[in-house]
């Protein structure tokens, strides 16, 4: 399954999301923050940034 297709969210998530009352956050997450590639201003930041971090899940 390629990762154009994978859902952002798994069922579980989206079930605590659901219970929580979440759901519309999350989705409003998935739509406008999701990025598959740095961008080219992303890459000149971290390429001068003394030290870099990333979080993946």
């Amino acid at each position: 399954m390629s990762m154009e297709s994978r859902p952002f969210y798994h069922e579980g998530m989206r079930s605590l999301q659901d219970r929580f009352d979440g759901r519309r956050v999350a989705d409003a997450l998935a739509a406008h923050r999701i990025r598959r590639d740095f961008w080219d201003e992303d890459r000149r930041m971290i390429e001068q940034a003394s030290f870099f971090f990333i979080a993946t899940s």
